[in-house]
C-alpha cells in the first residue's frame, strides 16, 4: 500500500480578477482605468484585510510587496482588446506611457509617505503588477496596509528550483554537462499514471491538452468538466500519446478503486489505454526520474498506472499485471521491448519475500531490469522496511533531506533556547513572527485542528486572531488542520506529533493533502516532546520563530524514512538514500510545479542515477548498476546536525549513504558480496551490501563472507581495505579483512571478511515486545561528548568496508 499522499489534481484554483471601467473616447496620450470594487476596492477593506495574515507578528526588517488599486498596464490593455493577439496594439505608444506615468505618479505619493515611515524602495512595477517593493519595519505594516489606494500588503517570496538543487548536491548536473543524460534508457514509472501533457514531460503544457487526454474524443473545456459525461479517461488523442518523452503506457486500475460498490474487491478495478494521472503522485515521480529538469532527463518513460487516483492504494493486481506489461510492452510474447528501469514509489510495511510483488519484480532482475523502490515512510520502527523495496536484489530507498532544509526553533520566555521546528515545504515560507502560543484544549476537535464529520471546523472566525496555534497530530491531514487554523485568524501553525521519538531525532515533514487555504500562513512540525514541553509551560506566552537563525540540515536522514533491516532475513535494508523532496510536476496544471517529499521523491533520483549509468554501461547487470550506486554514495549521513551534530545515522536507516551518480559513473573500482546469505533462486541479483544475518550466540564465533573487488581501470591498482564501526563502537564484534590487495587491469580478486562476535562483551540486551520494543532509536545508542546528554551503550553494531587505490 502505498504510503505517502500529494496534491489531488482536481483541485480548484482561484484566480483573483480584477475589473476595469475604461473611458469611451480617451483623450489622446490619456487613458485612466480604475478598479470597480470587485475585490480591490478600498473602500470596503480594513487594514487587517489588507495585510497578509503571514506578516502579523512579524518582527524587524521585512520585505514585501505592496499592491496598489488601479490596474497594470497589461490588464488595462487586455480589457480594452477584444482576444489576447490585439491587447498589445489596444492603445497606441504615447497611450500606454501616459498611463505608466499616472500609475508612476500615484506610487511616487505612496511611497512618499511609506517612506516617512522609513520603509526603502526596492523596486517598483508598473506592466505585470501595480505594485512597490518595500524593506520596512515590520511595527510599520498595519499603517502602510491602511493607506488609501494600498489594496494588499504580502511577503517577499524567494523561490528555488529543487530539482536542480538537488541536481546539483548528489552529482547529476555534472553528470548531465558531460553529456551523460539517460538517453536510449526506457524506465517504468509504477504510479497513479503520468500527465503526458505536462510541459516538464514534454508535453503542450496547457489546460486544454489536458482536458482532451481526459476526455478523449467527448468534447470538453477543462479537466473533470462534466461534460465527459461517466466516459472519462477514453484513449487519449493520438497527437498527446503515445509522445517523445512518455512513450507509452496503460491503465491497469481504472478511477474508482477500491471507492466501487465492491470496496477493495476486484471488481471495482477497470481497465483502459490511457495512463493519464488524475491524482498526481506518478506525475511528480516521472518528473523527478526524467523531467526537465530530472535526474535524467532525456530517459523514456512508460507509464504503467496501478495506484487509484481516489486512495492511497495500489492494486495488487494492477501491479502485477504492470510488471507483465513492463516486460513485453508491445505484448507479442518476447521481452526483447522489456524496459531497462522500474520505480516502484509504493510500499507494504515490514515486507516479506514471500510477496508476489516481491518474487515478480526479483524475476525482472533475472531479466536485466533494474528495480528501484521506496523504502516507506513509517519511521524509525527495526524492520518495518517495505515491500517490494525489502526484496534482495530491488535497491530499496531511504529519504534524506535537500540541500535548502533547515531546522528552525521555536522560543518562548519559559523555553529560551527553543525548541526545533520544521517548516512544511509546501506552507507559506516562515518569516520572522511573535505571537502568542495558544492550544484550544476544549475538545479533541479543537486540540487536533480537524473539521468535523458535518463539515464544520473546530475553531469560529477570527477565533485565532494573531495567534501562533499548537495542534495535535491525527484525525485528519496536516494540511487540513492548518486551513482551519488560517482561516480562523492564525498567522502561523504548530503540529505536535503523536508518536514517541528518538533524543535526536527531528520532526516529521507531511505531504500536502488539499486545501490551498493551508499555504496561506506558515507551519510547522515538532516532536511529542516538544509539543509536551509547550504546553506544559509556554501556553499564553509570546512564541517567536526567526528564519535568521535557521540550521541548515543537509545531509541528514528524514525521520519519517522507514528503518530495516530484511523482516525476512535481518539483511541489510535500505540500500541506498536519496533527497526527498524535489519541486516537480502538478498533474492537470500544465506547467505548475510544487515540492513532493518522502520516500516516493527519493526512489525516483535513485531510478534516474541507474538510467544515467546504463547509458554509459548498457551492459551492465543489476547487481552491478546497485554496486556502482552503493559503493560511490556518501556515508556522511546524521540524525540530526541542528541539535546533535556529528552523530550519524546508522546504515539500518540509509544503508550505503546518499546517491552520487556522477561518482558511480567515474567509479574505477567496484565490489560486492558473493556469498548470499539467502538461499533463493535469484540470488545473483544481491547488491553490495555485506549481511551476515541473525545469529543467537552464547559463546564466541567467526562469521565469514566473500567479497568480490573488480578493478575497472586499465591499470594494475594496489588496494587498502579498512573498516570501520558506525553507531556504536564495535565492542565485542570485530571485523577482519586482508589489509591490502593488488589486482591487474580489469581484473577481479575474491577477498574473505570474517566477522567476529564475542557475546561476553556484548552490552546487556533491554529491548523486549512491550513499549520499547518498536523503539528504533534505542539500537542506536547515544554516543558521549553531548552536551546534557548521558552516553547509552548501543545495541547495534554495524558500519563501511572502505577500499581505497590512490
Amino acid at each position: 500500500m502505498r504510503r505517502f499522499r500529494t496534491l489531488f489534481v482536481g483541485s480548484v484554483i482561484a484566480l483573483s480578477i480584477t475589473a476595469l471601467v475604461l473611458p469611451a473616447q480617451a483623450q489622446s496620450g490619456t487613458v485612466t482605468a480604475q478598479v470597480d470594487g470587485s475585490g480591490f476596492s478600498t473602500s470596503t477593506q480594513t487594514a487587517q484585510d489588507v495585510l497578509d495574515n503571514r506578516l502579523l507578528g512579524a518582527m524587524g526588517t521585512v520585505e514585501v510587496v505592496v499592491r496598489l488599486g488601479d490596474a497594470p498596464l497589461t490588464q488595462a490593455l487586455r480589457a480594452r482588446a477584444t482576444n489576447e493577439r490585439t491587447a498589445a496594439s489596444s492603445m497606441s505608444r504615447d497611450q500606454q506611457q501616459a498611463y505608466v506615468a499616472d500609475l508612476e505618479r500615484d506610487q511616487d505619493g505612496l511611497l512618499a509617505q511609506m517612506q516617512s515611515l522609513g520603509a526603502k524602495e526596492i523596486g517598483r512595477l508598473t506592466h505585470a503588477l501595480n505594485a512597490v517593493i518595500l524593506s520596512v519595519d515590520a511595527a510599520q505594516l498595519p499603517t502602510i496596509a491602511g493607506m488609501a489606494g494600498v489594496t494588499s500588503v504580502n511577503p517577499l517570496v524567494h523561490y528555488e528550483l529543487a530539482d536542480r538543487e538537488v541536481n546539483d548536491a548528489i552529482g547529476a548536473t555534472a553528470a548531465i554537462e558531460s553529456g551523460v543524460t539517460g538517453r536510449g534508457v526506457k524506465v517504468a514509472v509504477f504510479d497513479s499514471g503520468i500527465d503526458y501533457t505536462h510541459k516538464e514531460l514534454s508535453g503542450p503544457g496547457t489546460l486544454e491538452a489536458y482536458a482532451r487526454a481526459y476526455c478523449g474524443n467527448e468534447a470538453a473545456t477543462a479537466p473533470f468538466s462534466p461534460a465527459c459525461g461517466t466516459a472519462y479517461n477514453n484513449p487519449a488523442p493520438a497527437d498527446l500519446f503515445p509522445s517523445a518523452k512518455v512513450y507509452g503506457g496503460f491503465d491497469f486500475v481504472g478511477e474508482v478503486w477500491p471507492n466501487g460498490p465492491g470496496g477493495f474487491s476486484d471488481a471495482d478495478r477497470s481497465e483502459d489505454p490511457n495512463p493519464l494521472d488524475l491524482e498526481g503522485h506518478g506525475t511528480h515521480v516521472a518528473d523527478i526520474v526524467a523531467g526537465r529538469e530530472g535526474v535524467a532527463p532525456n530517459a523514456q518513460l512508460l507509464a504503467v498506472k496501478v495506484c487509484s487516483a481516489v486512495s492511497g492504494s495500489c492494486n495488487g493486481v494492477a501491479l502485477l499485471k504492470g510488471v507483465e506489461f513492463a516486460l513485453d510492452p508491445n505484448g507479442d510474447g518476447s521481452i526483447s521491448d522489456a524496459v531497462d528501469v522500474f520505480n516502484l514509489s509504493l510500499s507494504s510495511s515490514y515486507g516479506q519475500i514471500d510477496d508476489d510483488l516481491s518474487l515478480a519484480v526479483a524475476n525482472a532482475t533475472q531479466l536485466g531490469v533494474v528495480v528501484v523502490a521506496s523504502a516507506g515512510n513509517q519511521g524509525d520502527r527495526p524492520y518495518i522496511h517495505g515491500s517490494p523495496a525489502a526484496t534482495p536484489g530491488v535497491i530499496g530507498v531511504a529519504q534524506t533531506t535537500v540541500p535548502s532544509a533547515s531546522a528552525l526553533f521555536i522560543k518562548t520566555p519559559a523555553i529560551p533556547t527553543g525548541v526545533q521546528v520544521i517548516p512544511q515545504s509546501w506552507a507559506a515560507a516562515p518569516i520572522a513572527q511573535a505571537a502568542p502560543l495558544t492550544y484550544i484544549a476544549t475538545n479533541l476537535g479543537t486540540q487536533r485542528g480537524c473539521t468535523d464529520a458535518q463539515g464544520t471546523s473546530p475553531f469560529t472566525a477570527g477565533q485565532l486572531a494573531g495567534q501562533i496555534v499548537l495542534v495535535d497530530r491525527g484525525g485528519c491531514p496536516i494540511s487540513f488542520k492548518a486551513a482551519n487554523v488560517a482561516r480562523a485568524g492564525g498567522v502561523a501553525m504548530v503540529l505536535a506529533n503523536n508518536v514517541a521519538q528518538g533524543p535526536f531525532d527531528p520532526p516529521p515533514s507531511f505531504s500536502f493533502a488539499g486545501d490551498d487555504a493551508a499555504k496561506t500562513i506558515p507551519v510547522y512540525s515538532i516532536t511529542l516532546a516538544a509539543g509536551n514541553l509547550l504546553k506544559s509551560n509556554s501556553l499564553n506566552q509570546n512564541a517567536q520563530v526567526d528564519p535568521a537563525t535557521a540550521a541548515n540540515v543537509f545531509g541528514s536522514v528524514v525521520t519519517t524514512s522507514s528503518r530495516g533491516p530484511n523482516n525476512s532475513f535481518n539483511a541489510i535494508k535500505p540500500d541506498i538514500s536519496a533527497p526527498g523532496a524535489s519541486v516537480s510536476a502538478i498533474a492537470g496544471s500544465g506547467t505548475n510545479r510544487e515540492p513532493f517529499g518522502g520516500t516516493s521523491g527519493a526512489a525516483p533520483v535513485v531510478a534516474g542515477s541507474a538510467a544515467l549509468l546504463l547509458e554509459k554501461f548498457p551492459e551492465a547487470t543489476p547487481r552491478e548498476v546497485a554496486a556502482r550506486l552503493m559503493n560511490t554514495a556518501s556515508p556522511a549521513i546524521q540524525i540530526n546536525p541542528a541539535v546533535a551534530p556529528g552523530v550519524l545515522a546508522p546504515v539500518a536507516r540509509i544503508g550505503a549513504g546518499e546517491v552520487r551518480p556522477n561518482a558511480a559513473l567515474n567509479a574505477t573500482t567496484m565490489a560486492f558480496a558473493i556469498d548470499p546469505i539467502f538461499n533463493l533462486p535469484f540470488a545473483s541479483s544481491f547488491p553490495a551490501s555485506l549481511s551476515f544475518g541473525y545469529h543467537a550466540v552464547s559463546e564466541p564465533i567467526t562469521l565469514r563472507q566473500r567479497l568480490l573487488i573488480q578493478n575497472l581501470s586499465d591499470r594494475p591498482r594496489s588496494y587498502t581495505i579498512s573498516s570501520g564501526f558506525r553507531s556504536r563502537n564495535g565492542t565485542g564484534v570485530t571485523l577482519e579483512t586482508p589489509e591490502r590487495v593488488r589486482i591487474g587491469p580489469g581484473g577481479r580478486r575474491l577477498v574473505t571478511v570474517r566477522l567476529r562476535i564475542d557475546p561476553t562483551d556484548l552490552p546487556e540486551w533491554t529491548m523486549n515486545g512491550g513499549v520499547f520494543g518498536g523503539d528504533g532509536f534505542r539500537l542506536n545508542g547515544i554516543p558521549a561528548g553531548i552536551p546534557g546528554v548521558e552516553a547509552v551503550p548501543g545495541l547495534e553494531t554495524d558500519g563501511y568496508l572502505t577500499i581505497s587505490s590512490g
